[in-house]
């Protein structure tokens, strides 16, 4: 598990926005494409409105871990918090393609 901190002690992963779908499907959400700087890859759904931050293509994003009932970290990402819908992992991303969005 590659993790990082954010400003507010929250553990978590951070993830670039390597690409962003420019139509939006019967839900109103948009397909992402988040890269993070292991090659650890996801499509992802997320609406945009003045709710949410846009995601665009070079966004850095932080996914924050679940913490489970008994408190311990879990290795699963909170997508929710995020308001994100619909993650899917995809193959991890080749070397060159993740200096490339990381660059």
């Amino acid at each position: 598990m590659s993790e990082t901190i954010d400003t507010r002690g929250t553990v978590g992963k951070r993830f670039k926005v390597a690409s962003r779908s420019s139509n939006h499907n019967s839900f109103g959400l948009y397909g992402h494409i988040l890269v993070a700087k292991d090659g650890e890859t996801w499509q992802v759904g997320r609406s945009r409105g003045p709710w949410n931050e846009e995601w665009t293509p070079g966004t850095e994003v932080f996914i924050p871990f679940y913490v489970r009932t008994d408190g311990m970290l879990s290795s699963d990402l909170a997508w929710s918090q995020c308001s994100v819908e619909i993650p899917r992992k995809l193959a991890k991303a080749p070397e060159h393609i993740v200096n490339e969005i990381w660059a």
